[in-house]
């Protein structure tokens, strides 16, 4: 395992070469979240799931700033499913910006658009549909048509509130069917689904309470359960993820519920392309655990457990689902994993990436 110390980073990074762009076969990327300017800090990544410093690219906008886990979030920073464009938020100027994907990992900034809220901090995709979650003040989540040069176009109409102030939205996920979006809010134990217009613009929202303490994340399978992270929803308040059905006026029924990880704080959790399974990452423990899905959406504990450094944060896999990343906030370094046949992570190494609780947030991999 990599670790280095703030005063080492930058030497490093200084002392690295760019990577040839036109190398490698995807990407990794991940945001600092800087107060006085939010950057991306981008990787190639190799054939063998390994990752290369390739460069930092300032989003225009600012972070918050903090030590670890500022956000409070999953996907801060997000590709879309063709890998074309990267979208990051930007919490302190209340925007988001959008970068054009470059063979190689490389990117191009193309647009920067304020959120229609305060402190915006998750963003989720859906063919053209970009949808921006804003913790701050009221609320709320707002919609963005993605034109095809990359540029953000604000759906009229589309602005709408979570279910009080200081709600604790934490993560926003749509439907594989395109109708729903759904936010998780933290501080109240509420799950809200907004319905989704053909022109992308959101309903008001459909309330459910969380079957378990403390929903943070979610995530949808294609065959379309959610699967929610629950910090305090396990046995003597340790992590655990319970699966729902999205029903027909919106609401949800509990598939698997509270079904306990075995470590404290699950909070941030993807599903596998196949929607087999689910990994969530556990940052009290430092430890990302595997969960077999049915095809019915029920969870079954597996016994595949993989130990990364201190406090992992969000992760991400890449869209064949054969490498996962995991950004450890407390070691400074982003953790790296190939993903086997029946689930289990076996650890291929780690890279340095920012100084350890420097506030940074999101990944995003291709």
């Amino acid at each position: 395992m990599l670790v280095l110390l703030p005063a080492t980073f930058a030497a490093a990074v200084q002392a690295q070469p760019q990577a040839d762009p036109s190398a490698g076969l995807g990407a990794v990327y991940t945001a600092t979240n800087g107060v006085d300017g939010n950057q991306v800090v981008a990787y190639r990544r190799a054939a063998d799931g390994t990752l290369t410093y390739l460069r930092t690219y300032p989003t225009g906008g600012r972070g918050s700033g903090g030590t670890v886990d500022p956000l409070q979030s999953q996907h801060s920073v997000l590709l879309s499913d063709d890998d074309r464009w990267l979208f990051v938020v930007n919490s302190g100027t209340g925007d988001v910006s959008s970068f054009a994907v470059h063979p190689g990992g490389g990117l191009t900034l193309v647009d920067r658009e304020p959120t229609h809220g305060g402190f915006p901090n998750a963003l989720a995709l859906r063919g053209r549909f970009l949808y921006v979650l804003n913790a701050g003040g009221a609320g709320s989540a707002s919609g963005f048509h993605v034109s095809t040069d990359g540029t953000l176009v604000p759906i009229a109409d589309s602005t709408q509130f979570l279910s009080a102030t200081s709600a604790g939205g934490s993560s926003i996920a749509i439907s594989p069917d395109g109708t729903a979006l759904v936010a998780t809010e933290r501080l109240t134990g509420l799950i809200d689904v907004f319905p989704i217009g053909s022109d992308g613009v959101l309903g008001a929202p459909v309330l459910s309470k969380s079957n378990g303490a403390v929903p943070f994340a979610d995530s949808f399978t294609p065959q379309g359960a959610l699967v929610v992270c629950e910090a305090g929803g396990g046995p003597a308040g340790t992590g655990a993820l319970s699966t729902y059905t999205l029903d027909s006026d919106d609401t949800l029924s509990v598939i698997t519920g509270s079904l306990g990880t075995g470590f404290s704080t699950t909070c941030w959790v993807i599903t596998s392309p196949d929607g087999d399974f689910a990994f969530a990452s556990n940052p009290g423990s430092s430890e990302i655990t595997t969960d077999s899905i049915s095809d019915d959406g029920s969870l079954t504990n597996s016994s595949a457990v993989a130990s990364t450094g201190a406090a992992p944060l969000d992760i991400a896999l890449t869209g064949n689902g054969r490498y996962l990343y995991a950004l450890t906030i407390g070691s400074g370094t982003i953790s790296e994993f190939q993903v086997t046949p029946d689930g289990a992570l076996t650890a291929i190494g780690s890279v340095g990436s920012r100084p350890a609780a420097s506030g940074q947030n999101g990944i995003a991999a291709f």
